[in-house]
């Protein structure tokens, strides 16, 4: 809608995401918009078009999205306790941080961590890994000193073994 002339350039309904928006949010240039519906699935749309490009799902609930600096991931963050992200092109979950009562999320500028705010006023910033091969070094150096379960290794978005 533009406030000066009141046009509605796209107007989308509940029907064309599947369940009433939770969630919204533009890409870096402006050429896309991904939605989060309360059917937890999230879309992307190309925003001159009003054309989806792209389905996913994987989150409990999403009342916060936030596209990567870079544009090539997405954030979802809701009242559920889960922040997920995913590759922004092919719809695949990158990973998942149970963050309890989530407030606020924000991408670091060069989009290599995220910090995330609860309601307690409780700070913390994690890691936002670029690649699989990128988590899996971190593992090995840091602290993988035993074989992740297959609960842990769903949540950092490992394949199971």
């Amino acid at each position: 809608w533009d406030a000066g002339s009141g046009t509605v350039l796209l107007d989308l309904f509940p029907a064309d995401f599947g369940s009433p928006v939770s969630a919204v949010a533009w890409s870096p240039d402006g050429t896309r918009f991904v939605t989060f519906s309360t059917d937890q699935v999230g879309q992307v749309w190309d925003a001159a078009t009003g054309e989806k490009l792209l389905s996913f799902t994987g989150l409990s609930s999403a009342d916060l999205a936030m596209w990567s600096p870079s544009g090539d991931r997405i954030l979802a963050a809701g009242l559920g306790g889960v922040a997920t992200v995913w590759d922004a092109s092919s719809g695949n979950q990158v990973f998942a941080h149970n963050i309890g009562t989530m407030g606020l999320a924000s991408w670091s500028p060069d989009g290599r961590l995220i910090a995330i705010n609860d309601f307690d006023g409780n700070l913390k910033i994690y890691p936002a890994w670029q690649t699989l091969d990128e988590l899996i070094a971190y593992a090995k150096e840091c602290c993988l000193v035993r074989k992740l379960t297959p609960e842990e290794r769903a949540q950092f978005g490992l394949p199971p073994r």
